[in-house]
């Protein structure tokens, strides 16, 4: 899923959200956040990027704002997601 990195300091998400904790394999705390109301992935957090906030870019009003994407964890991408 296509994400664009941001600044946490002065990120503000609006309206309900549901949070699901996960670790990764390397260790490092995740935070993923969907709407409340319908269950859309909306962002993620993670402890190994504490300044960072990861946003779905499906959710941007406008997506034509991202020029370009970096590829990663390709090495782990199973052999129907290509």
């Amino acid at each position: 899923m296509p994400q664009i990195a941001v600044e946490a300091d002065g990120f503000e998400a609006q309206g309900s959200l549901k949070e699901y904790g996960a670790t990764s394999d390397a260790g490092n705390q995740l935070t993923f956040s969907f709407c409340g109301g319908c269950g859309s992935p909306l962002f993620k957090t993670t402890s190994m990027a504490a300044a960072l906030v990861f946003v779905n870019a499906g959710t941007l009003d406008d997506p034509s704002v991202i020029d370009s994407f970096k590829p990663v964890y390709e090495g782990s991408r199973q052999i129907w997601d290509e």
